[in-house]
């Protein structure tokens, strides 16, 4: 999927440097250069802002079907929960912590704390409660509710 969008965003690279700056840098009747907007121009942002929200509807869409959850709710309810204190979680406001791991592509990692394998089960499950995973990690138990664990899973799948 991944591999789509960046082929789409590829081309549309290309057509702009190939096709539309040409078209904007016209020579004026005194011979010099002048900037015109060309009227693709528009239409190139307009497809590039579609393509761009496609593309992360897709990967939400995927993380979704993975682990049964909303990931913009569990984008919101990770601040809710303080995670950011302590881990950099990209798409996060001021996570950018380093006493906890890295969450960035989180959703691609093979094992979640270095003990579980990467299951929307056992993420939902290490969310809930660390320690009743692991006991010797330093990760505390936050209460996390089942539905916030879900979506706070959902939302570390999108990122892959």
């Amino acid at each position: 999927m991944r591999q789509n969008c960046n082929a789409i965003l590829s081309f549309l690279f290309v057509w702009h440097r190939q096709v539309l700056l040409p078209v904007f840098h016209r020579l004026n009747p005194t011979g010099k250069s002048t900037c015109q907007c060309h009227p693709g121009f528009g239409a190139l942002v307009l497809i590039a802002l579609f393509v761009l929200a496609g593309c992360d509807s897709e990967k939400k869409q995927i993380a979704r079907a993975i682990a049964g959850g909303d990931p913009d709710r569990g984008q919101s309810v990770i601040n809710d929960y303080g995670c950011a204190s302590c881990h950099t979680i990209p798409g996060i406001r001021g996570a950018d912590a380093l006493v906890g791991p890295p969450l960035t592509k989180e959703g691609g990692r093979m094992y979640i704390a270095g003990v579980l394998q990467n299951t929307p089960q056992n993420m939902i499950k290490w969310i809930e409660d660390p320690p009743g995973v692991d006991p010797k990690t330093a990760m505390p138990n936050l209460h996390v509710k089942e539905n916030d664990a879900r979506d706070i899973a959902t939302y570390l799948y999108t990122l892959q």
